[in-house]
């Protein structure tokens, strides 16, 4: 929606109009949104953004990592989510349920409207796709018990899945797909690379052409689940993203990049 050409109507609320917007823009906002009425109101998207999430009240399950410190024993197992996650669900005044345990986890998926499958540092035991592990791995961490538990309850009751870099790699592995167990070039630390967005996919609605995004994987789709489709590949053919109806996955990560477009559409389409 254009931003000079942008309404924003409240069903069933009170409704205001505020008409001292740049470009004289007739902007229709609900009364609980916070702004100063002796201001001119520039931030449309922002508004837009508002009705269009926080009316919904939506709770969002998100699985946390885990992560090692040494130096932090005897407290060194925890639990973590990026600061990243916090900054774009505040954003979108969404609120997160970070799961941990798969013990009550059908309450948890009763009371969530969908799931984030986020990244991890530890990869996925190969015998879960028919693999013997090679020489240089080690998987003495099973994450993957509890994604596919998550996985399996969200997809059973039809809730959207989104899918990020070792989420990805789960949702790819609970579906009967497979990985490459070690990949090279993709662990790129600070640096972007090019990857192009098929059309006519999900993806292609939030990005129009090829794009740059960061790359921090060693582990790669080799085998895609059945019934999902490729939306995006780089430049070497590496897998960067599938989907299959409400079940979207990107290899890379859109939260470190402050990328907001990516969740707000998933949320957009899929959360009505």
């Amino acid at each position: 929606m254009l931003l000079n050409e942008c309404r924003i109507i409240a069903e069933n609320d009170e409704w205001i109009t505020h008409s001292n917007c740049v470009g004289n823009t007739n902007v229709i906002i609900f009364d609980d949104y916070p702004y100063n009425r002796n201001d001119e109101f520039t931030d449309l998207t922002r508004a837009y953004r508002y009705y269009k999430i926080r009316r919904r009240k939506m709770i969002l399950a998100i699985i946390e990592r885990i992560e090692n410190i040494k130096e932090k024993a005897p407290f060194n197992n925890r639990y973590y989510l990026t600061e990243h996650f916090k900054k774009i669900f505040d954003e979108l005044d969404i609120l997160l349920f970070p799961i941990i345990s798969s013990k009550n986890l059908e309450k948890v998926c009763d009371i969530c409207n969908g799931l984030i499958v986020t990244g991890s540092c530890i990869d996925i035991p190969p015998h879960y796709y028919n693999e013997n592990p090679i020489p240089s791995k080690n998987y003495d961490i099973d994450e993957f018990k509890l994604d596919k538990e998550a996985i399996k309850l969200f997809s059973n009751a039809n809730k959207p899945i989104l899918g990020i870099c070792g989420g990805l790699q789960s949702i790819n592995v609970y579906f009967g797909g497979s990985l490459n167990q070690k990949i090279e070039n993709h662990d790129l630390k600070d640096k972007l690379h090019k990857i192009y967005v098929k059309e006519g996919t999900f993806l292609n609605s939030v990005y129009k052409g090829n794009i740059n995004v960061n790359s921090f994987h060693k582990q790669s789709i080799k085998d895609v689940a059945n019934q999902f489709i490729i939306s995006a590949e780089s430049n070497d053919g590496t897998i960067e993203a599938i989907e299959k109806g409400n079940i979207i996955a990107v290899q890379w990560h859109p939260e470190e990049m402050n990328d907001i477009l990516l969740f707000e559409k998933f949320i957009n389409t899929f959360f009505d």
